[in-house]
Order: structure tokens, then sequence, then C-alpha cells
């Protein structure tokens, strides 16, 4: 039997097989840090066009079309309204000398119609029946319910409420459809006091 000196001597499987997995681990250990260098910049400061920003450009520029299309309804119509910071457009057009004001935890009846911009009719009082709700209580679209607080029992409003403040991004799965600003002409029918 020949002994074989170390140059000689056949290299395992076994060597092999580590040999190329500690290669693969210094490749991929490379490629991480060069791609981490990248990556890494001052504090406050973020790479240009990020994913972040460009949904942000994205919503501004929706619901800066979004407000022109409102504020030619607006003009359209005539209609001297008001703005709340929230981005709600109220009227009330015929206000009560003698109503109870609606406030958070009253529940109100309203009486009215809602369109929406295009003047596709979506609920209609006379045949659909009167809306009644909890203030507070999330029953109906938030703008609504902004808007129903500004006013009291007996007052007549048109309402232009976005979608942000309606039913969003996904509409309510029925009738009205994804990012709809929702028309309102109601009347503010009963308020009833909060239980205490």
């Amino acid at each position: 039997m020949q002994v074989l000196n170390r140059k000689d001597r056949p290299i395992s499987v076994k060597k092999i097989i580590y040999i190329g997995v500690c290669l693969v681990g210094i490749y991929i250990f490379i490629a991480c840090n060069r791609a981490e260098e990248n990556c890494i910049y001052v504090r406050g400061e973020e790479p240009e066009n990020t994913d972040k920003e460009r949904m942000e450009k994205a919503n501004q520029a929706l619901l800066k079309n979004e407000i022109e299309r409102m504020e030619q309804l607006i003009v359209r119509s005539g209609w001297k309204m008001e703005k709340t910071n929230t981005g709600l457009y109220y009227d009330i057009y015929a206000p009560s000398k003698v109503g109870a004001a609606v406030e958070y935890g009253n529940a109100v009846v309203i009486s009215g119609n809602l369109k929406l911009l295009n003047g596709q009719e979506i609920y209609n009082s006379q045949t659909d029946g009167n809306k009644k709700f909890v203030i507070g209580k999330g029953q109906v679209e938030i703008g609504l319910e902004q808007a129903v607080m500004l006013m009291k029992k007996g007052d007549k409003a048109h309402l232009i409420i976005p979608s942000h403040l309606g039913y969003g991004l996904v509409g309510d799965g029925n009738r009205i459809p994804p990012k709809a600003s929702l028309i309102y002409d109601i009347t503010i029918e009963k308020v009833y006091e909060k239980k205490q």
C-alpha cells in the first residue's frame, strides 16, 4: 500500500461541498454589503422618488382633481357654499328660525336626496324613506355627520361631501362607486335629544 503525501491526496466530496458553501456565503455577504452601501443616507434625507412620495403625489393629484370637479359644480349650480377645514362644502340655503341645534349623540331624521357629481341619483327620501341615525355612531358617512352637526331642526342645505369623508377609495359596494363625491340636498326633519 502506497502512502500519499499531502499534495497527492485526493480531495473528498465533503471538502468540495464545504468550500463551495463557503464561497457562496462570501459572495452573498459581499453582494449584500454593496447593496446596503447604496441604501445608506444621511439622517433626515431620504432617496428621491420613494414609493411613499409617489403615493402622496398621486393622492394629491386625485384630491386636486376632485376639488376642481366639486368647485365646477358649485359654480354651475350658483350655490354660495362654505368649506370646512376637512373639505366638506355646505350651504344652509333655508335656515330654521326656531329649530333645535344638532349635537353629538342626538338622533336625527333627514329627508332629501343624494346624487353623484354626474347627476346620478343614489337615494331619494320620497321613494326610499327618510334616513334616521345617531350622530357619532358611524351609521352614515362621516361627512354627513359633520354637516348635520352644523345644522338645526328645520334647516335645508346643499352638501358636497368629498370621497375621503364619504365612502373613500372603495365605494359602498352597491350604488356608490369608488372615489365618489356625494351631493346631498337635505332637510333636518327631527332632532331627538340624546338619552342621559
